[in-house]
């Protein structure tokens, strides 16, 4: 059983996380919580892409640039191994995010949505 965090704990405990890019803290501390919807491990394997993307081009995931979509069609588009990801991979990978978007937005640590008219690319 997860400790009992008050929604201010777990609101700084999933900031730290974002800050720090540690997936596996991030989505294990939300959906330990029922906060996050879905298979632990499938969402971390969803948005592992993302995340080292993110590591590696120094974006943040908690307060998007201005260039955030754009950015997002290429990471989406490419597995961590360099080759093009498939179809439903890339579903996935953008379900994923979404879910983990709103579940910070219900958490009131986003106040839009850094995927408001994203296009999955084709």
């Amino acid at each position: 059983m997860p400790e009992e965090l008050s929604t201010d704990e777990l609101a700084r405990k999933v900031t730290q996380a974002l800050h720090e890019l540690d997936l596996d803290t991030l989505i294990s501390t939300l959906h330990e919580r029922n906060r996050l919807p879905g298979r632990a491990a499938q969402l971390i394997s969803n948005l592992r892409p993302i995340f080292e993307a993110a590591r590696r081009d120094h974006v943040s995931l908690l307060r998007p640039p201005a260039d955030f979509q754009p950015w997002l069609q290429g990471v989406i588009l490419t597995n961590i191994d360099g080759t093009e990801a498939r179809g439903n991979t890339r579903i996935s990978r953008v379900t994923a995010l979404r879910a983990l978007y709103r579940a910070l937005r219900k958490l009131q640590l986003l106040h839009g949505d850094p995927l408001v008219d994203f296009t999955l690319p084709s």
